[in-house]
């Protein structure tokens, strides 16, 4: 969990360069370990070196030595002989040289001290420079100076050989170690391959698992805010992602947009809830709801405004009517439309406007026809209550004369005709008014069409509600766009 906490801390970037600090640091210890490795090779090389050099010098002077004593046993066999002579002296000279400098041997091995090598030579060269001395004064050299050089040398040459045998003990000695120190170095280097191999493919593994994580985590959350916009769950899920790395900034910045995109949704969704409600208020006939809630999103705002907008106007125009109604329903035909309210009065209103207006003009002439027939007929009740009174003075009068009963009667059934003619104009005029009747009847069918025909457009208005709506599930969808855009 430290480790991963580690990696959740440090950018991709810094992942990745975890992996290049590790690689060098690996060729950095490597390179460390050879560069010593190469100097104890280097080292036991030039030792080696060294002690072979000083056994070939230690081998030339062995033959030095026996050089020495054939050119020592050719001057006694040629006492004469000046060559052999000069080869001697030479021979001595270079057998000097070469002891001087296994002396020199002493920082590289101890064999010079250890195996008397200096005061074994001393004690040759001491008879060496004899004969040589011997030689420059013109003396001849017997057997008795050989055996003296020969006894002197036999324990030097052996010492010689001794130490020689260890040199190459020590050789073998110095050759096992530089194999050693390959193999050694060979298997380091393999053993320290390997395990940087082992741990750079570790620490890809973990920074592999860390952004699979990463990326799991993102994909879950994206999926989470997908279903809830889509309605499959009623809460959008964040983004768990908690590292400092890229993943985690975007992690972020997506919570973030989830969250507007979640509250406007909510806003939205709130909003429309409302608008439903003051259309399904519209359609039960209440136009004086008006939509109040607000939103963040500018299209919903708008289509809020566009049904503000549709059912006010609906409402102040239906109310225009309502007016009108109910003026002509107190008898009150003398009411006509502003001219500006006429110009703002289109389509099916602007045809029920002028319907209302119409039936107005209709049944006002209807009233004042059945007006005009009352008014006739009081005049003719009037006659024909006269005449009634005049006949009942003229039946008491029939007592007192029947001269005056005569004439009464005759003045009688002048009234009584005048009266049947009056009657025919009466029934004409009942005859008018029926006709006045049915001609109201007929204007209340057409107020009934055009009660259909504002029927037809609370029709049209549920429809322009159930276009809205589908307007408000449109809004619902670009509301998603815009949060995935964002």
């Amino acid at each position: 969990k430290n480790k991963m906490q580690f990696l959740n801390n440090l950018k991709v970037r810094g992942k990745i360069n975890v992996i290049t600090v590790f690689v060098v640091l690996s060729l950095g210890v490597l390179s460390i370990v050879i560069w010593n490795r190469l100097g104890d090779l280097e080292s036991t090389y030039k030792d080696t070196v060294k002690i072979e050099h000083l056994s070939a010098t230690i081998i030339k002077s062995s033959e030095q030595g026996l050089q020495v004593s054939n050119a020592l046993r050719g001057i006694i066999v040629n006492p004469s002989d000046t060559k052999e002579k000069n080869n001697f002296i030479k021979a001595v000279k270079e057998y000097d040289g070469l002891i001087e400098e296994l002396k020199k041997s002493q920082n590289i091995s101890q064999g010079f001290t250890k195996f008397n090598i200096g005061p074994l030579y001393s004690s040759q060269q001491s008879v060496l420079k004899n004969l040589v001395a011997k030689i420059e004064r013109g003396e001849t050299l017997d057997g008795a100076d050989n055996k003296a050089s020969t006894k002197e040398w036999r324990p030097l040459k052996k010492e010689l050989l001794a130490w020689q045998k260890r040199n190459l003990v020590k050789v073998e000695t110095l050759e096992q170690k530089f194999e050693e120190i390959i193999s050694d170095t060979i298997t380091f280097i393999v053993s320290l391959i390997l395990i940087s191999i082992v741990v750079i493919l570790s620490i890809i593994q973990m920074i592999g698992i860390n952004i699979a994580n990463s990326l799991n985590a993102f994909k879950s959350g994206l999926d989470g805010f997908f279903a809830f916009v889509n309605r499959e769950t009623k809460e959008a899920t964040h983004i768990d992602i908690h590292s400092k790395d890229e993943f985690g900034e975007m992690a972020n910045e997506v919570n973030n947009s989830i969250d507007r995109a979640v509250a406007e949704i909510k806003e939205d969704n709130k909003l429309v809830e409302e608008i439903d409600d003051i259309l399904e208020k519209v359609d039960n006939g209440f136009y004086f709801y008006t939509v109040k809630g607000t939103s963040s999103n500018p299209l919903t705002n708008s289509i809020k405004d566009k049904v503000n907008q549709l059912v006010s106007g609906t409402n102040k125009q239906l109310q225009i009517v309502v007016d009108t109604l109910t003026r002509y329903g107190n008898s009150d035909f003398t009411y006509e439309y502003d001219e500006k309210v006429n110009e703002n009065m289109n389509g099916s209103f602007g045809s029920l406007v002028a319907s209302s207006m119409l039936i107005g003009n209709n049944v006002s002439e209807l009233i004042g026809m059945i007006l005009n027939a009352g008014e006739k007929l009081n005049v003719d009740t009037d006659i024909l209550e006269a005449t009634s009174e005049k006949l009942a003075r003229s039946s008491n009068e029939q007592a007192a004369s029947l001269e005056e009963t005569a004439a009464a009667l005759e003045e009688i059934t002048s009234t009584v005709v005048s009266n049947n003619e009056n009657i025919k104009s009466i029934l004409n005029y009942s005859k008018e008014l029926n006709s006045s009747v049915d001609e109201g009847q007929n204007l209340a069918n057409e107020t009934a069409l055009s009660m259909d025909e504002i029927n037809t457009q609370v029709n049209a208005i549920n429809e322009a509600i159930t276009v809205i709506d589908q307007i408000a599930f449109q809004t619902n969808i670009l509301s998603l766009n815009a949060a995935v855009e964002a």
